[in-house]
């Protein structure tokens, strides 16, 4: 389970997570074509329910190597936790 919140580290914050697009904001043509189709949440890829709280390791592959597995399993979990507030 990612951690989405600070811990105090020496008297300063430490943020344990990146704010990430579901959806890549500037997809390559593979992940274009591998995603070509499928749901998406927001407006566009910069919409507020486009996004989600990552470490910063699957932050950096899901911005180069999306998959249409990940995409989906993101995808629900944002929904789900939408489904919640």
């Amino acid at each position: 389970m990612v951690k989405i919140y600070k811990e105090k580290v020496k008297k300063r914050s430490v943020k344990l997570f990146e704010i990430a697009h579901i959806y890549p904001n500037s997809p390559t043509v593979e992940q274009y074509l591998e995603l070509k189709g499928l749901e998406r949440l927001g407006d566009n890829s910069g919409s507020f329910d486009n996004k989600i709280a990552l470490c910063k390791d699957c932050h950096s592959t899901k911005d180069y190597h999306t998959t249409k597995e990940d995409y989906l399993k993101f995808l629900y979990c944002k929904m789900k936790l939408e489904l919640r507030n």
